[in-house]
């Protein structure tokens, strides 16, 4: 084979490995920028559950995704930003398993938010609010709460409003201890 011919073929072998590489280099970080992240979610109805995916809205305004990576943080009663749009007073059960970074049950003065564990259902979190600011309600008929996804897990009840738990056949996991109840 000719020397030029011999060119041409390397040429073209070391233009597609450099287009290959590139169109790599691109689609990695097309998925990174893709990727899912911490997310802010208000729930948006008066009654209903968790994985009622139409019940949720995130802090752009998007219905459809309900809470569930240890990075999320859930909203249960608000009415201030990022959720303007959620409902100022909502009760939301749980009947499967649920993870969050954070719960916040009655975010603002005047809101009431409840969460129902129901038979069956579990959620994991690392900081729940039980009456922030305003109202909040835990509410446990069976299932489980698991806290703890990183260091120095909170359950705070009533901060600046008023909170309440109500405990029956349930199991509470608290960083280094389980409680059953």
């Amino acid at each position: 084979m000719p020397r030029l011919a011999q060119q041409r073929r390397l040429g073209n072998a070391v233009r597609s490995i450099r287009f290959a590489a590139l169109a790599v280099a691109t689609l990695t970080v097309a998925g990174a920028a893709t990727k899912a992240r911490a997310e802010n979610y208000g729930f948006n109805a008066a009654t209903g559950d968790w994985s009622d995916a139409a019940s949720w809205v995130d802090s752009a305004g998007n219905i459809g995704v309900p809470p569930n990576t240890t990075s999320d943080q859930a909203y249960i009663g608000t009415t201030s930003s990022p959720h303007p749009s959620a409902a100022a007073t909502s009760a939301v059960d749980v009947t499967d398993a649920r993870q969050v970074f954070n719960v916040l049950l009655g975010n603002d003065a005047g809101t009431d938010g409840t969460l129902n564990l129901i038979a069956g259902g579990s959620i994991e979190f690392q900081n729940m609010f039980v009456g922030l600011s305003g109202t909040g309600t835990l509410n446990f008929t069976g299932g489980t709460i698991v806290s703890g996804v990183s260091y120095w897990p909170i359950l705070q009840v009533g901060h600046f409003g008023t909170g309440t738990i109500n405990l029956n056949g349930s199991t509470l996991d608290i960083g280094y201890g389980t409680v059953t109840i």
